[in-house]
């Protein structure tokens, strides 16, 4: 599967109802469990959406760790607490626990951004606090990771 790209600005509805984009639906045409995702929470502020291909590796992952290991089971417990199975309906939208949503403070817009495995659903003033807070630019992150 090609990596997920793009950054759009979308609403969420009062049921918390989200239309994924044209091009991010695109992706995933075809493919194995190419309607049902998981939802949960993400980092640095965001939710994270998987696709379910997707969270199988993740899950796959969480069965290495050492489970008697206090920040692993801490860490499994969050993230699959929070974990929600949601599939694409007819008009290409997906469902998000309220919830997920408070805990990512959304309300009403949400920006969606592809991250190569997963799409991250952000607060857009959230975001935009995260970016200044980071202290990094796109140069620096470049030249430390990359060459």
């Amino acid at each position: 599967m090609a990596g997920l790209i793009g950054r759009f600005r979308y609403s969420v509805d009062h049921k918390g109802r989200l239309s994924l984009p044209a091009k991010i639906r695109k992706s995933f045409r075809g493919k194995k469990g190419a309607r049902r995702f998981i939802t949960t929470l993400g980092l640095d502020g965001c939710l994270f959406l998987f696709p379910s291909t997707e969270w199988d590796q993740i899950e796959k992952r969480l069965r290495q760790l050492h489970r008697f290991e206090n920040r692993a089971r801490f860490f499994i417990r969050s993230l699959m607490a929070n974990a929600s199975e949601t599939e694409l309906d007819a008009q290409g939208r997906i469902t998000i626990p309220q919830s997920l949503l408070e805990q990512a403070h959304i309300e009403g817009e949400v920006l969606i951004i592809g991250a190569l495995d997963r799409v991250e659903l952000w607060d857009p003033k959230t975001f935009d606090a995260y970016n200044q807070k980071s202290g990094l630019t796109y140069e620096d992150a470049a030249q430390d990771l990359l060459l």
